[in-house]
């Protein structure tokens, strides 16, 4: 979480102190951090056997989308599947859409996500980018939204299907990515 109190990794803490205050003309460290993300959508996200029949050829494509690094090969990957198979059912589409999100979850170093229909957790790793500053803006402008821990940030929000997640998510997202 960028530079705040120095030993320690807490959201909170930070928030705390007012050093965070003095990040704001420093520009963003976004990079890839490289531990694994948890995400869980509470949805289906897979390559249902009635669309890709053959098990090696699910395999295969399991294997493509875990090396897919950027939009762009999430996009070719999912014009594969829509020339090969067809129109991707909605487990299909979660899948792909799934590592759309943990593309953009690792850039802000967030290490878990788990967003049911009534409320989404983001947990943040150590080392995230993110400014406490820009958390407590955010906090601010979005009273559904709050820290529950000392990196996870609660957010109240309706989200009855795959779309309206991922609609709140991004936008979460690019409020933090600012």
């Amino acid at each position: 979480m960028g530079s705040g109190v120095k030993g320690s990794s807490s959201i909170r803490t930070r928030i705390a102190h007012h050093d965070f205050l003095q990040t704001e003309n420093r520009p963003p460290r976004f990079r890839r951090h490289h531990h694994q993300l948890l995400l869980h959508l509470h949805l289906p996200a897979l390559l249902p056997p009635a669309y890709v029949d053959d098990v090696h050829q699910r395999l295969s494509l399991y294997k493509k989308l875990a090396s897919c690094n950027d939009d762009d090969a999430l996009i070719a990957l999912r014009e594969e599947l829509i020339d090969r198979y067809g129109k991707l059912p909605e487990a299909a589409r979660a899948l792909v859409e799934t590592h759309r999100l943990r593309l953009a979850a690792a850039a802000l170093g967030i290490r878990k996500i788990d967003a049911s229909g009534d409320v989404i957790v983001l947990n943040f790793a150590a080392d995230t980018p993110i400014e406490p500053a820009r958390v407590i803006a955010l906090m601010q402008r979005d009273r559904g939204m709050r820290l529950t821990g000392p990196d996870r940030l609660r957010i109240e929000a309706r989200t009855i299907d795959l779309d309206a997640r991922l609609q709140r998510l991004r936008a979460v997202f690019k409020a933090l990515a600012a």
